[in-house]
């Protein structure tokens, strides 16, 4: 099986040339964090750790074999439980690294002053995590934001797709949840209503 150290060097290594090739000059990149990973280790024969980036923080699992998760779509969800919590991921692929799932912790960056914060608040999430004394018991509103960093669609409590269109006026829009979709499609932009 793979070293902790070998798995996290190799991570470092794809999101920096990520950082360099794709995200310089982007505005959601603090230039006052780094790419580091950090507390990997194995859980259930998977290697699982953080990846601090100066755009997002990921909690990273990595497969026990090359093939465990070949049958299976990119971007297909899984619930894992940990500990303490479940918590869901994204089948990814990157280049020079291959299938991992990811869950995204934070994103943007910009909140940090500074890499030290990062890395302090990704050692408290990894090892809260790893707690099963803490068990905790997820808030509304925090699995709402997981959800919507993962890139789901809002719904409302009875299943339904919440729709927001350029006719609602403002008033009722920032009452509703948006879908990530209709986020970047800048239904808030200037000039309504």
């Amino acid at each position: 099986m793979t070293h902790a150290s070998d798995i996290a060097g190799r991570i470092e290594r794809c999101f920096s040339r990520i950082h360099t090739e794709r995200m310089q000059g982007l505005p959601i990149v603090n230039e006052e964090l780094n790419v580091q990973a950090l507390g990997f280790q194995s859980w259930n024969g998977h290697q699982v750790g953080i990846i601090i980036t100066p755009w997002l923080m990921n909690l990273i699992m990595m497969p026990m074999s090359e093939e465990e998760w070949g049958d299976l779509l990119l971007d297909s969800k899984r619930e894992f439980d940990f500990p303490s919590r479940s918590v869901t991921f994204v089948l990814t692929e990157f280049d020079g690294l291959g299938r991992c799932m990811s869950s995204a912790i934070h994103s943007p960056m910009n909140g940090f002053p500074d890499q030290a914060s990062a890395v302090s608040v990704a050692e408290r999430f990894l090892q809260e995590l790893m707690d099963e004394t803490l068990q905790v018991e997820i808030d509304p509103e925090d699995d709402r934001l997981q959800r919507f960093l993962q890139g789901e669609e809002m719904r409302k409590e009875d299943g339904e797709s919440e729709q927001i269109t350029e006719d609602t006026p403002i008033s009722e829009k920032i009452q509703q949840p948006v879908s990530r979709r209709e986020l970047l499609r800048g239904l808030f932009s200037a000039g309504q209503d």
